[in-house]
């Protein structure tokens, strides 16, 4: 209810107005904080808008990697092209036809790096594991995730591994445990 000396921007002073409000969030880098609260006052029909800033702190480092692919491709085609490079077979999380190109990766049990993944800009995740769970609310926020199994996203990096090992340390010997083959001749 505007009283007198007020400016309203909506209805009359001394009458009680109702109006429906909007609700607006948005991220904004804490260097644009200033700018953004002095416009919002400025630009507000109210002399007193309710509004909150709320520092958002950036997570930490993982291990995981990003790149992009050449073009956008279903999520279904890079789920086969994963199974072809890895020897695996994948399961998906997300729509089948979901266009994706940029992929993060993280070997082993990533699932739960999804929202990270997803925050820095990627379209899908591929990794070793993923929980029911967190597949579940990736998919239904429309992002992607490729699950390989564990060893299919580590046992090359242990090739790898071993052999910068034995160039580095000739005479140690090291070698790469090789698991037993399970009833599909993929690793138990």
């Amino acid at each position: 209810e505007p009283q007198a000396g007020a400016s309203p921007a909506i209805g009359e002073i001394g009458k009680r107005e109702e109006v429906e409000e909007v609700r607006i969030e948005m991220r904004v880098p804490a260097s644009a904080r200033q700018a953004v609260e002095s416009t919002l006052l400025k630009t507000h029909p109210y002399e007193e808008p309710a509004y909150d800033f709320f520092r958002v702190e950036a997570p930490p480092a993982s291990l995981g990697r990003m790149g992009t692919l050449p073009e956008s491709v279903p999520s279904a085609e890079l789920r086969a092209f994963v199974d072809r490079a890895l020897g695996s077979r994948c399961e998906l999380y997300g729509k089948l036809e979901r266009k994706v190109s940029k992929v993060g990766v993280v070997g082993g049990a990533g699932g739960d790096y999804w929202m990270r993944a997803k925050c820095a800009g990627c379209d899908v995740l591929v990794t070793g594991e993923c929980a029911h769970h967190h597949g579940r609310d990736a998919a239904e926020s429309g992002f992607c995730i490729v699950e390989a199994g564990h060893y299919h996203t580590e046992q090359p990096g242990m090739l790898a591994l071993c052999k910068r090992l034995n160039v580095a340390m000739p005479s140690a010997g090291f070698e790469v445990f090789e698991p037993p083959k399970g009833r599909c001749g993929r690793p138990e």
